[in-house]
């Protein structure tokens, strides 16, 4: 601790993602399942590429869940992303883009 003031806080909020695949057997029938896993992949690179850290907004995606089993294509995957904004104007643009 520096003994400073604090000159400001930034606002933020959370995001709440449940993407939804088709399960199957990895080892039986992969080809007929679609991988929630891999989808939401696709989706935090796509949210974490919307930082502007000059801009002071930045998204963290810090909580992923899914899968029960290593042999499975999963068939449900959850995420939080935590945004983080300098200024009140970035509100709406911090929104539409997640």
């Amino acid at each position: 601790m520096d003994n400073g003031f604090v000159t400001g806080r930034k606002g933020g909020g959370r995001a709440y993602f449940t993407v939804k695949g088709v399960g199957a057997h990895d080892g039986n029938e992969p080809e007929k399942g679609r991988s929630a896993i891999l989808e939401m992949a696709h989706k935090i690179i796509a949210i974490q590429a919307n930082n502007d850290f000059e801009a002071g907004l930045t998204y963290n995606c810090g909580v992923v869940q899914g899968g029960t089993v290593p042999n499975a294509v999963l068939e449900e995957a959850k995420l939080v992303v935590d945004t983080l904004f300098g200024r009140a104007k970035l509100v709406a643009a911090t929104v539409l883009k997640i």
